[in-house]
């Protein structure tokens, strides 16, 4: 019976030759692909494949944090693609997960299946899914990942905003409306949730319904009572709220 596989790389050339390799190999069955790290999530929850091609690097979330969110009741291997992450490349080996270092030639894409079909006849769900989560742990062991991207709906399409593009952040409920220059997005998201993903050293929050991004703040003036007044470049104000006084003062130095 021939394994299933799902190919994951927001790269269409990139995704395009790994369709390529697989098939001159009658013995796997691709299931379908994914440009997005979201995507890929639902994917694999609905289809359950054997085996996927994970790239690292993609604009919504980078390839650890989806095999951090995927259920460990049935997961798939993973062979993970890289272009230069030195430092994953040792945990693959330790974890006993395998990887291609693009740009990949045949050769090493065959050893590669080969060495997923071994691991698949031989599984043990229970032992596989803690070298997963060993795999996750070794990963954030020396290092937080942030948040990178935004992915908003725009237009009725995907859209992707940097971090850095978003000069002010606004809750609305279990939304927050994120103000670039010259328009906002509506995203999915607490406020509480958000500023725990956000890197500290960019952004500040300095209400409970504000947070700013401190690149893009022009000056900041004392109210009274431990309010501040902030003005961004574009010249919006915005009131800090009392209870965030201290956080200001770190930052203010």
């Amino acid at each position: 019976m021939a394994i299933t596989v799902l190919v994951v790389d927001d790269e269409i050339p990139a995704r395009k030759r790994v369709l390529k390799l697989l098939e001159s190999h009658d013995d796997f069955k691709v299931l379908g692909e994914s440009n997005n790290a979201k995507d890929a999530i639902a994917k694999i929850e609905k289809f359950e494949p054997e085996l996927v091609f994970l790239d690292i690097q993609m604009p919504d979330m980078d390839g650890f944090s989806v095999v951090s969110r995927i259920s460990l009741d049935n997961p798939p291997h993973i062979i993970f693609a890289t272009a230069y992450d030195q430092y994953a490349l040792k945990a693959f080996d330790v974890c006993a997960v395998d990887y291609l270092l693009k740009p990949f030639d045949k050769e090493r894409f065959d050893q590669a299946l080969y060495r997923a079909k071994e691991h698949i006849k031989l599984r043990q769900t229970e032992k596989f899914s803690q070298k997963l989560l060993d795999l996750v742990k070794v990963y954030q062991k020396d290092q937080t990942v942030f948040l990178e991207v935004f992915t908003v709906k725009y237009k009725n399409r995907d859209h992707y905003v940097g971090v850095e593009e978003v000069l002010y952040i606004e809750a609305a409920g279990n939304y927050v409306t994120l103000y670039l220059e010259g328009i906002k997005h509506l995203h999915r998201i607490t406020m509480s949730e958000l500023e725990d993903q956000l890197p500290p050293k960019d952004f500040l929050r300095i209400h409970r319904s504000v947070i700013v991004n401190k690149r893009y703040v022009k000056s900041t003036r004392y109210l009274s009572k431990n309010e501040y007044a902030f003005q961004l470049k574009n010249d919006i104000k915005l009131i800090s709220g009392r209870a965030y006084r201290e956080k200001i003062d770190d930052f203010l130095g």
